[in-house]
């Protein structure tokens, strides 16, 4: 007994009990801190298929904006040789046609006539980015993954049909771009790609107070009763 009485956390129990206005500043912050939470949502955008929301909104476009789950994602086509560009999507397939050749129509992002394509994706929040899944991506072919054009990681084809990469600590800040370059290869189809985006909610901050006012009478109340 003689240990929990001098023991801090009661003391300072002690001390609110006497000092009524302490109680108050304690147990509010107190509420507002765990009142205060964060959610992790994972958000999956799908390119791969004429069904789904992602390509059907791109398909045939430079550009084009996907919102999802709250998060806007603004997307773009590009070659290295700064030529014109559109999203392509097929039943199968999503990737990008280069406008300044006739011979491009693989739906791929590819080296049409060895010029190199690629898609810029630029987010409305901070978000980390959790897995993207490539397909037609043979061993021996290559990608690359950047944010703002600094080089991140190269991804390597495998002996898989649909090759899934996942990533721990790959950070996009808000308003910088993720950019998905072909390397070399024959190029692939982008199927879907995974972030993930924190959230935080709070709690009504008029029932916290309603709540350490109806603590604060009882206290009170039960002081004067002793």
């Amino acid at each position: 007994m003689d240990i929990l009485v001098n023991s801090t956390p009661l003391r300072l129990v002690c001390r609110c009990r006497k000092n009524p206005l302490l109680l108050f500043s304690t147990l509010t912050l107190l509420l507002l801190l765990l009142s205060t939470s964060t959610h992790i949502n994972a958000t999956v955008f799908h390119f791969d298929s004429a069904s789904i929301e992602a390509g059907i909104a791109l398909d045939g476009l430079s550009m084009g904006e996907i919102e999802h789950n709250g998060i806007r994602a603004f997307f773009s086509s590009a070659t290295l040789s700064d030529g014109p560009s559109v999203f392509n999507q097929t039943a199968t397939r999503f990737g990008i046609n280069s406008l300044s050749t006739s011979a491009d129509s693989s739906s791929l992002i590819d080296a049409a006539e060895g010029i190199s394509e690629f898609l810029t994706i630029t987010f409305s929040q901070s978000v980390w980015l959790e897995n993207i899944v490539l397909s037609l991506f043979s061993v021996g072919e290559t990608a690359q993954l950047s944010v703002n054009r600094g080089l991140l990681t190269v991804l390597e084809g495998m002996a898989v049909s649909r090759d899934s990469y996942y990533f721990s600590d790959f950070f996009i800040p808000e308003g910088e771009s993720l950019q998905l370059t072909h390397l070399g290869g024959n190029g692939f189809s982008l199927d879907s790609l995974t972030i993930i985006s924190h959230e935080v909610s709070e709690s009504s901050s008029m029932l916290l107070m309603l709540f350490v006012l109806s603590l604060l009478v009882f206290l009170e109340s039960h002081r004067y009763r002793r």
